[in-house]
């Protein structure tokens, strides 16, 4: 096919493409380097014959439509005050037997072409009463569909997609996150375990966002069910089971497991310090003033990125030694009597800082070992001169 195909009520006015069968499935599709267009501009929606018409159909099963657009088909309403009224009753059967809030995701990932369709079956969601996000980019060009039917209350997207300032200041909407590119869409390892944690903690803090939904489903490697880095498709989403139905833990998991494990850190001490803020007590205010401070390093030293998918974020070290800061310095903090009642936001304490690209090493090194969390051992022992270059260059000690 290709090519435009108009309808009107004086020649095409309904196309149907028969289906084949399980063994000879048919697939109708665009020519190489063509796009066929059903367009159906001629049909008016003000008439209810004309409306009706425009029908591109398959009909039986095992058949395929696919590379083709169909634009300026005059549907009425009815099909959207169909879905609504459907998900109303669903809604309230829902309500009758005491099920938790449902959000709704009528479409995934609608593309452009198909944009205002999408909002208008959103926007049917809405008025049944739903709440609903969608699996779309807030800064796509064919966002604004969305917008003019006020049809979404959360954007989820793969990426941090907004930086921190619009997200917060955005009072109608939510936004969220599904990190596939981290949890399933790459096989370099370091990037699996250091994006990935970067994305479940620090970083999920950095933008703002509140939600975190990775899709995950039972994944079959070919029989590798320990190998599925090794072989020629995608990492898969982290679920595999055994012959007894029991997960199978993906090592770089764990790696997102210890990045909500920052968040924790983090959260429990923005909460103690909320606590604390109206102490009266020159120590704890004291205190509280260190905790800011330690809120606002933290917080300059992590780079916003909508996708964390490079290894040069934090060094190994400097997470734990962080950790072991807020740790430290929460413990102390609730030694002195808190506000009851007090919910901290998502980030307290923060104020205007400047990114930093350096690292202070040294610093948080020094840190280490006055804690104990690291050991400075010298590689010298005995008489030692200096280091030599060796035929394959590497470094050898001379010992005399």
């Amino acid at each position: 096919m290709g090519g435009i195909y108009s309808y009107s009520l004086n020649t095409v006015k309904r196309v149907y493409l028969d289906g084949g069968t399980a063994a000879n499935p048919v697939i109708y599709e665009s020519y190489p380097g063509q796009t066929a267009i059903f367009d159906g501009s001629a049909l008016r929606r003000t008439v209810d014959a004309e409306r009706k018409e425009g029908r591109l159909r398959l009909t039986g099963e095992y058949a395929t439509l696919r590379n083709v657009v169909v634009r300026k088909y005059p549907t009425g309403n009815g099909m959207y005050e169909a879905i609504e009224k459907a998900v109303r009753k669903f809604i309230s059967e829902c309500n009758t037997k005491g099920y938790p809030e449902l959000v709704f995701c009528p479409i995934d990932e609608p593309r452009a072409h198909s944009a205002e369709f999408a909002a208008k079956i959103f926007s049917a969601f809405k008025r049944a009463g739903a709440r609903t996000y969608i699996t779309n980019d807030p800064t796509f060009g064919y966002s604004h569909h969305y917008r003019k039917y006020q049809s979404i209350d959360a954007w989820c997207s793969q990426a941090f997609a907004l930086p921190y300032e619009k997200v917060v200041a955005d009072h109608r909407h939510e936004y969220w996150s599904y990190p596939n590119h981290n949890a399933c869409e790459l096989k370099d390892r370091v990037i699996m375990q250091k994006g990935g944690r970067m994305t479940y903690g620090y970083g999920l803090w950095r933008s703002g966002y509140t939600t975190l939904m990775p899709w995950a489903w039972r994944w079959y490697p070919g029989g590798k069910q320990f190998g599925y880095l090794s072989h020629a498709r995608i990492s898969g989403t982290g679920n595999r089971l055994d012959e007894n139905a029991n997960f199978i833990p993906a090592i770089y998991w764990e790696c997102f497991r210890e990045g909500i494990d920052d968040g924790r850190y983090l959260y429990t001490l923005e909460q103690t310090l909320e606590e604390r803020r109206d102490s009266k007590d020159p120590d704890c205010q004291r205190l509280v003033d260190r905790g800011d401070a330690l809120l606002n390093n933290i917080w300059g030293r992590i780079l916003p990125e909508k996708k964390y998918l490079r290894t040069d974020f934090l060094a190994d070290r400097s997470f734990k030694i962080i950790r072991w800061e807020i740790a430290e310095l929460t413990t102390r903090l609730k030694r002195y009597e808190g506000s009851e009642g007090v919910v901290a936001p998502s980030v307290v304490g923060v104020k205007d800082v400047e990114f930093s690209s350096v690292e202070n090493e040294e610093f948080y090194v020094q840190k280490g070992i006055e804690k104990n969390i690291i050991t400075r051992t010298s590689l010298a022992v005995g008489a030692f001169k200096g280091w030599e270059a060796t035929a394959d260059k590497e470094l050898s000690i001379l010992d005399s």
